[in-house]
């Protein structure tokens, strides 16, 4: 889910090549592995599809950013340093690792109170989230 989002933004308004993608997860590897499946698309087909390339200095698994854009793509996991980045759209996939975990009052709660489920935290004025 996460590997989609940014081309797709990227694709529909050029206006958006200057905003800031959180993508997260249960497990911040779990998470990166989507940021660089996003990132290795954007690199193969960004110049070509939609006049766009990354910067060749910021192209990390878990963080990257777009060649003379502000725009790019912040990846982490529960509890990660996805707050404070000022993400403009958060998409959080498999934020539970399991039925267990979705089952348990007590992780729901910690994670909650972790501002993890708050998508709130650390978000850029009028931010758009997907869950």
């Amino acid at each position: 889910m996460l590997s989609e989002g940014p081309i797709d933004i990227y694709e529909t308004d050029a206006e958006l090549l200057e905003l800031l993608l959180g993508g997260s997860s249960y497990e911040a590897d779990f998470a990166a592995s989507w940021g660089m499946k996003a990132r290795d698309i954007l690199d193969q087909c960004g110049q070509a599809l939609f006049g766009v390339r990354l910067n060749r200095g910021s192209k990390a698994a878990r963080r990257w950013d777009l060649a003379g854009h502000k725009g790019g793509m912040v990846s982490a996991g529960v509890g990660g340093p996805i707050t404070g980045k000022g993400a403009h759209l958060l998409v959080i996939d498999d934020p539970l690792k399991n039925a267990e975990q979705a089952m348990s009052e007590v992780i729901r709660a910690k994670q909650w109170e972790g501002g993890f489920l708050r998508p709130e935290v650390g978000l850029s004025p009028a931010p758009s989230w997907s869950f």
